[in-house]
């Protein structure tokens, strides 16, 4: 399949460097725009695109995913298929409609619980004893699609966010993979989320890292 990746963070590397090892073909790679400087100044490149460069790959980082634009950019590209993962925007029905098979998106949680942008980290403040990996058949809402598939783990006791965040991206990878080859043989089972069990995990600020 012709596949546009749009991701940002270091969680969706490794689903990156899978599709490049695999049979598909990624056309091309979305990323945010980066804003991050260091200490010279200099704006460092996300993680996906620092990936991405590595294979010489077409790359785009558009404000806005969801605008004529970006779809004239998306349209040139033919995908069969969106991979999202850690990209940090919504897309939209009109969006998704681009790709032949709309978009799966692999989210580091037991969805429905902790939709958002922090699950990992959140999952951790609440004491969790276990997480694992989602991967849903996009749609308008959050985090809020079908699911296609799921992989659970044990949190380590002293297992950290960049441990667990590493750890789940390399698992997700093939799960995400797996899902496509379902996908393509038409035996996939989607499940609708439960909404009574949904849990948000959005965005930490620095009110959550205070200690009583």
């Amino acid at each position: 399949m012709r596949i546009v990746m749009l991701g940002t963070g270091a969680y969706a590397v490794p689903l990156l460097a899978e599709l490049y090892a695999s049979a598909h073909e990624v056309v091309g790679v979305f990323t945010r725009p980066e804003t991050k400087k260091n200490k010279k100044g200099i704006i460092c490149p996300s993680p996906v695109r620092a990936r991405a460069d590595q294979e010489a790959a077409k790359v785009f980082s558009p404000p806005d995913i969801n605008t004529v634009s970006s779809h004239a950019l998306l349209s040139n590209l033919q995908p069969d298929l969106f991979i999202v993962c850690d990209y940090g925007q919504i897309l939209s029905p009109e969006t998704l409609s681009l790709a032949s098979y709309g978009g799966l998106n692999l989210h580091a949680s037991l969805l429905p619980k902790y939709r958002g942008a922090a699950p990992i980290h959140w999952a951790i403040y609440h004491g969790e004893s276990q997480t694992g990996n989602t991967v849903i058949q996009m749609n308008a809402g959050v985090d809020a699609g079908p699911i296609l598939a799921q992989q659970t783990t044990q949190i380590g006791s002293t297992e950290t966010t960049v441990d667990l965040e590493s750890r789940l991206a390399t698992m997700g990878s093939v799960l995400i993979l797996e899902t496509m080859e379902r996908m393509t043989r038409g035996t996939l089972d989607p499940i609708t989320q439960n909404q009574g069990e949904m849990t948000r995990a959005p965005k930490l600020q620095k009110k959550d890292g205070q200690i009583d």
